[in-house]
């Protein structure tokens, strides 16, 4: 996995399994590297992004997923040829490099798709879909709308997590992470891996997806991101840097700091 940014550890931002990447991979790689990195004028992104696939590469990996640093078009990330580019969700940021609306910045993130590679989106404003849409019928893509095409919702909140349905069955399922959003980003994954799975000619097991997700918490290395530091008293680190981030962490505290209508449990 590639992740940026780090909050503690500039480890944090490559990980294969649950093991960061090791120091002295990280000076052995810029010993290696320096004279080209000298010459070239990397930025710090793409000396990162390219440390990061040698990486992948000693560990002798079989799948890998990589977070785009900006944008996607011009992104360093983007020399990969994906098995299926995803489109989590769009919102206005990063104005300087990407542009000040939405139909411009879903243009730049439309530029991980690739001609005849599968697209997944998460709940994107419909002008954003849009966009999307029609760079994927360009490049002759199959498109899915994960939040459209699989189905479930959320039954109960707590300040531990939420309950909610996926797919057709009536089975409960309880998700150890806060935010009505998540359950967006669950769709998306769901919808990820079915495809992941058809293009490797491997079996497809919902089961499975659900254990991962009961795992989550205590596998998750995601640092700041609505990170739970002490239950008594209350507190929360988190790194929303836009509106729409801001607005979803506006939601979660309303979830979190109420104790009248919680639902709680262990």
């Amino acid at each position: 996995m590639n992740t940026s940014p780090h909050i503690s550890d500039f480890r944090e931002r490559i990980v294969c399994g649950r093991r960061k990447i090791t120091r002295s991979f990280i000076l052995g790689f810029v010993n290696r590297m320096y004279e080209h990195i000298e010459k070239i004028k990397p930025s710090f992104f793409e000396a990162t992004t390219a440390m990061a696939f040698d990486y992948f590469r000693h560990c002798g990996i079989v799948a890998a997923v990589i977070e785009t640093g900006l944008g996607g078009r011009l992104d360093s990330t983007n020399v990969v040829d994906p098995v299926v580019s995803v489109i989590t969700g769009i919102a206005v940021d990063h104005v300087h490099y990407l542009g000040n609306t939405i139909e411009g910045i879903a243009g730049e993130k439309a530029g991980i798709i690739k001609k005849g590679k599968p697209v997944v989106i998460g709940k994107l404003p419909s002008e954003a879909r849009k966009v999307i849409l029609e760079k994927a019928i360009k490049e002759g893509s199959e498109f899915k709308d994960s939040w459209k095409n699989v189905s479930g919702k959320i039954l109960e909140r707590s300040d531990r997590g939420f309950k909610f349905s996926l797919g057709e069955n009536k089975v409960k399922y309880t998700f150890p992470e806060i935010g009505d959003f998540q359950l967006i980003n669950i769709k998306t994954a769901y919808s990820v891996l079915k495809i992941f799975c058809e293009k490797q000619e491997v079996p497809f097991e919902s089961e499975i997806f659900i254990r991962a997700l009961k795992n989550i918490s205590r596998n998750s290395q995601l640092h700041g991101r609505f990170e739970l530091v002490s239950r008594n008293p209350k507190i929360v680190i988190d790194v929303s840097h836009n509106l729409e981030a801001i607005k979803n962490l506006k939601r979660i505290l309303s979830i979190f700091v109420t104790r009248n209508s919680m639902l709680s449990w262990e």
